[in-house]
């Protein structure tokens, strides 16, 4: 159960754990992802292509494996000039998390190890082989802040510059595979005491607390 400080402000929710949340064919390929809050529901940007489900994806938890071959992705809504999106993914043995997650001319790019910013806009933030994280992005004011969160819990930060309004959520399609868990995304970007909630939140959810 999401507790109050997670939920201010949320507008969509994605997780891979919910019973009846995912829609897949026979072949696990993910046909639909439901927005369990709003109705931002993601389907596959092409079918032949879609993302697979895996029932033991992420410490023992279902997840999405993203590919660079296909994603999935929301229809356009207008986030206006701030928002906050957060979420587990694990890296596999190979390559970093991949563009796990774009929105709109910005988002996450995965490639040899690193975690950055398309078209070299930004800074790009190590990641390790067969680690899963809480990655977070807010943006405000123009500017895009990128957290990771490994199991440590060590934070690492990076900044840039971007313009953003409306568009799609988009999960996937460019770089290298990855399994997200759970996609958290706010209409603002989160307080110092929100983000510490929903990474406490999410590390707990997904099993990323060391014993």
């Amino acid at each position: 159960m999401l507790f109050r400080s997670v939920t201010q402000g949320l507008v969509a929710r994605f997780h891979a754990a919910q019973v009846g949340a995912l829609s897949t064919d026979d072949a696990k390929k993910v046909t639909q992802w439901l927005d369990l809050v709003g109705g931002h529901h993601l389907t596959p940007v092409a079918v032949e292509q879609a993302p697979s489900w895996v029932a033991k994806a992420i410490v023992g938890r279902p997840g999405v494996r993203l590919t660079g071959a296909g994603g999935l992705q929301t229809g356009p809504f207008d986030h206006g000039a701030a928002l906050g999106v957060w979420s587990v993914v694990c890296t596999e043995a190979e390559g970093g998390p991949g563009a796990w997650l774009q929105q709109g001319a910005w988002g996450f790019v995965g490639a040899a190890g690193q975690l950055g910013f398309p078209d070299s806009k930004g800074p790009s933030l190590a990641v390790a082989q067969s680690t899963c994280y809480v990655l977070g992005a807010q943006l405000s004011a123009g500017q895009v802040q990128l957290t990771l969160v490994d199991q440590s819990p060590q934070v690492k930060t990076g900044s840039a510059s971007v313009q953003a309004a409306k568009a799609a959520l988009v999960l996937g399609g460019k770089g290298d595979p990855a399994m997200v868990g759970e996609v958290l995304l706010y209409d603002h970007a989160l307080s110092d005491t929100e983000r510490d909630s929903v990474i406490d939140y999410l590390r707990k959810a997904w099993g990323l607390v060391p014993p």
